[in-house]
């Protein structure tokens, strides 16, 4: 039988992502703090391309919180420009984490959430986020020539 882990997508981790933040987050740190954890943290977001944006962004990744928002699992800040879990999300994410394997994913997410914020701040995380994007695109383009 298949692991349920293996059926969630990218949009429930974004998920977790929220229910481990356990805050508000700007939009380009959100964007940043997914980055990092797949970049870092390997924890992977496959549907996800970046480019950079006032730090990594990524068009899929904000589809998938608009659609998280539109569901109700997501609440809109009164900036419109921020992100936090709701309490349907909550509730969803109770549901979810009653599986082992999926509690297992949420923990590992959860710990490397701690991980990021205790080292950085919001601004030092996108700060991070666009450092290594930016080496990254470095590296690539050092191949291309």
């Amino acid at each position: 039988m298949e692991s349920a882990v293996r059926l969630l997508g990218t949009r429930e981790k974004v998920l977790m992502v929220f229910g481990s933040a356990n805050r508000s987050l700007r939009r380009h740190v959100a964007h940043s703090l997914v980055y990092l954890l797949s970049e870092d943290k390997k924890i992977s977001f496959p549907a996800y391309i970046y480019v950079p944006y006032h730090g990594p962004y990524s068009s899929q990744l904000q589809n998938d919180l608009n659609f998280l928002t539109s569901i109700g699992n997501l609440e809109v800040g009164s900036s419109e420009v921020s992100y936090k879990i709701s309490r349907d999300g909550r509730e969803v994410l109770g549901e979810w984490t009653k599986d082992p394997s999926i509690r297992s994913l949420s923990d590992r997410i959860e710990g490397a959430v701690k991980e990021l914020f205790d080292k950085y701040d919001s601004d030092e995380l996108l700060q991070e986020a666009y450092r290594q994007m930016s080496l990254q695109l470095a590296k690539r383009m050092s191949t291309v020539r």
